[in-house]
């Protein structure tokens, strides 16, 4: 396109920034909209000419038409009116001669063919500008769908330079990919049937039921725990599924990498079998399990717990049976353990726990049956 010649949609502007700073500083200080002043519009052409023959640096606006409304139809939000008396004289070329944004923006779309711009809601306001645009070069503008943002808890908006933000952070912590498409693809859009709370969906899935029209214009919170809430859910129907096959995944990525101790896929599965209850995100599984494999660390509160009279006698006596009598299946331990706190008069649960502390160095676990069958009885 020529510049300021018959189409009139584009002018050279050679106002710096001293004077454009003025400019806002006193439209400001009058109360009034800062934008620029169309000073430059009013050059002639001969005065163009020789400025720009003398090497004046320049920079080349749209000419907005400030007399009539800009509309737009957006997927997501609608029908919009904007009024071009609000709106500046974008600049399109800068003064080095490298096209801005927008302008760069518009024409590499309409010379890739794109059909539809989605775009965050934050550029909703840019519209009017890219509209502009296309009809000053007589093209058809694209479809628009601004989503609606992504927003942390405290309805903040999510920002990249948040851990959470970021899919890394989720294949660190042992989200499994499923459940994260699953979850993002759910902020802000509504499947056409109504939606169970627990719900995994694939990609296949997705792209079969997915459409713009469904997408909301409300902000959506970016929540973790949910995240891992509908994880732990996954991790269960799967270690119930093909334990496994979850079991050769989690050493596969090294979620239960224990240098000291061979694992076997069976002994990994036997651990989530026991432990499904207790993770959530396959990062919970190495803190959580490798207590099986190595000897316990037993914090002092509950080394004074299993050294309470009642108890270390308990624990000394019940070592003794299992030792003297050679038992080996569950059902021949738990009948000493029982056996054991008749005689010592200790309740069962404080027996358990205290069984758990020797065994893994914590209270609180899994069943004691489990860690007899996964460690050994010998063990």
């Amino acid at each position: 396109r020529r510049v300021h010649g018959e189409t009139k949609r584009a002018y050279r502007c050679f106002c710096d920034t001293h004077r454009l700073q003025a400019l806002r500083e006193e439209n400001k200080l009058k109360g009034l909209n800062q934008l620029y002043d169309r000073a430059c519009l009013k050059l002639s052409s001969v005065e163009i000419a020789k400025r720009v023959a003398s090497g004046d640096p320049y920079v080349v606006r749209l000419l907005v038409d400030s007399d009539k409304h800009t509309q737009t139809n957006d997927i997501v939000f609608g029908e919009s009116n904007f009024d071009n008396s609000l709106i500046e004289d974008v600049v399109l070329l800068k003064s080095d001669g490298f096209p801005t944004y927008h302008f760069a923006n518009v024409i590499d779309d309409h010379l890739m063919e794109i059909s539809h711009v989605i775009r965050g809601e934050e550029w909703l306001s840019s519209v009017p500008k890219h509209v502009m645009l296309y009809r000053a070069m007589d093209w058809e503008p694209p479809k628009f769908a601004h989503l609606p943002l992504l927003l942390n808890v405290d309805r903040t908006k999510l920002s990249k330079r948040q851990s959470h933000a970021s899919v890394q952070h989720y294949q660190i912590g042992g989200f499994f990919p499923e459940v994260v498409v699953s979850h993002i693809a759910t902020l802000g859009w509504s499947p056409p049937t109504p939606l169970v709370e627990d719900e995994i969906w694939s990609l296949p899935a997705l792209s079969k039921v997915f459409s713009l029209s469904n997408v909301r214009n409300s902000g959506s919170v970016v929540s973790e725990p949910k995240m891992r809430w509908l994880n732990g859910i996954e991790f269960r129907r799967r270690i119930s599924t093909n334990p496994h096959q979850l079991a050769k995944e989690v050493l596969e990525q090294g979620f239960m990498n224990i240098p000291e101790v061979s694992l076997t896929v069976d002994t990994v599965a036997s651990v989530l079998v026991a432990m499904k209850e207790r993770i959530d995100v396959l990062s919970d599984i190495l803190p959580l399990c490798k207590p099986f494999f190595l000897p316990p660390h037993i914090p002092e509160e509950l080394m004074t717990k299993m050294l309470e009279n009642k108890v270390a006698v308990g624990l000394t006596k019940l070592t003794t049976l299992l030792e003297t009598d050679q038992v080996s299946e569950w059902d021949a331990v738990n009948k000493r353990i029982k056996q054991t706190c008749k005689e010592c008069e200790i309740a069962m649960p404080v027996m358990m726990k205290a069984l758990r502390s020797g065994l893994i160095g914590r209270e609180d676990g899994c069943a004691v049956q489990a860690l007899f069958q996964i460690i050994g009885v010998s063990e």
